[in-house]
């Protein structure tokens, strides 16, 4: 007998069963047909379960626009008086928001009330034109779009010229300026470089790192630091990056950006009132960014004080972590000079893994460039930024 045959005979066991099962096979997909759509999410799933993906979520509060002179809650009125009496015929509309809160001074003969805060003042005036039925929010909404805007970045304060060691000046040469660039660098995993083109302007180009590492943000902020900021980039540098803010994807490879209380860039913001009421504009938005709670790996708070008034937060907040089987940490960082903060993040959460540290936001992104730049000055003509990971756990651990 020839080898052939004894090797077919050998097999024969084999094929019949390769047979069998290829045919229940077929009968099998011809009543249930596979559902990619099912088993797309099935897969991600267990990449996320097993650590081979890691989607992390930065959740930005006022502490971070603030590290760019923006407004808070606290230093909101201030600030905008600071505009009025540098400019009165340009921020004229503010005169009628200050009388107001000049009739509401005598509710401090009976409460403690802190008019100075914004949230405060607009939530006790909101109440009282609800009851009254005049209700007009369009008064507060102009002034509070009026007012970020003006103390927001706009894309010619950020130009800047590229000199001979142009790697020390990649972000310009503002302090502020070049850490929030890190960190929106780092959040798209960025490489700069020069290409060494005749045409100076167009030599500069970026490129993404490839990384089973994708972040995406969920603002509760109105202005559009952010977005400036990789707008400024993207002109700088010949590129064409941007957040996804339209709708959630999948997939995670590009960084997605949700403003749950509103977009000055849209004209349109939730006024920070007692009724902080989701309308139908928004709530696409709110259901993205559910979304994006819903499948993070892990969870980081940037700059959020966690303010108790924030409770419909909370319950978004809990309605899309109790439905997250991935969830692997919670890390808050934010400045908290009396311990108030990091005493309502223990009482909010009892999460084992919780971890809170106390420290400028600023200070978080500064480390990143100089971690970033560092590590060019070992690979010349180039920016990598790719630090995150590694300067968030030097910071919380």
């Amino acid at each position: 007998m020839e080898i052939r045959e004894i090797v077919q005979q050998l097999l024969r066991p084999y094929n019949a069963i390769v047979t069998v099962c290829a045919a229940r096979f077929a009968r099998r997909a011809q009543t249930a047909p596979i559902n990619a759509l099912r088993v797309k999410p099935m897969l991600e799933g267990r990449l996320r379960r097993e650590g081979n993906m890691e989607n992390i979520t930065y959740i930005t509060g006022a502490g971070f626009s603030a590290i760019a002179g923006l407004p808070t809650m606290g230093n909101f009125l201030v600030k905008a008086k600071d505009l009025y009496y540098g400019d009165k015929e340009k921020y004229k509309s503010f005169k009628a928001i200050f009388e107001k809160i000049d009739e509401l001074a005598k509710i401090k003969n009976y409460f403690n009330s802190d008019l100075f805060n914004i949230e405060e003042f607009l939530s006790i005036y909101d109440m009282e034109y609800a009851l009254s039925k005049k209700r007009n929010s369009s008064a507060f909404i102009n002034f509070i779009i009026d007012v970020i805007t003006s103390y927001s970045f706009n894309l010619s304060d950020l130009k800047h010229e590229f000199p001979g060691n142009w790697l020390d000046f990649v972000f310009g040469k503002n302090d502020v300026q070049r850490n929030i660039s890190s960190f929106v660098s780092n959040i798209f995993q960025l490489e700069y470089y020069d290409t060494s083109a005749v045409n100076k302007e167009s030599s500069f180009k970026t490129r993404k790192i490839e990384s089973n590492i994708h972040y995406s943000i969920v603002s509760l902020n109105y202005d559009s630091l952010l977005e400036t900021t990789l707008s400024s980039i993207n002109d700088d540098y010949n590129s064409l990056w941007g957040f996804e803010k339209e709708k959630y994807i999948d997939e995670w490879m590009n960084p997605m950006l949700f403003k749950l209380h509103g977009d000055v860039l849209k004209n349109s913001i939730i006024p920070p009132t007692w009724a902080k009421n989701i309308n139908d504009n928004m709530r696409s938005t709110w259901q993205n960014a559910y979304e994006v709670i819903r499948n993070s790996t892990q969870i980081r708070f940037f700059g959020y004080s966690l303010p108790p008034t924030d409770t419909y937060f909370l319950y978004f907040l809990k309605a899309a972590i109790k439905n997250n089987p991935f969830l692997k940490n919670i890390d808050a960082i934010c400045l908290d000079k009396q311990d108030e903060i990091q005493n309502r993040y223990k009482n909010v959460f009892s999460f084992r893994d919780l971890k809170f540290k106390n420290m400028n936001i600023n200070d978080y992104c500064k480390r990143l460039w100089c971690d970033d730049r560092g590590f060019q000055i070992r690979y010349s003509q180039r920016l990598t930024c790719n630090s995150l990971e590694s300067i968030h756990k030097i910071f919380v651990n």
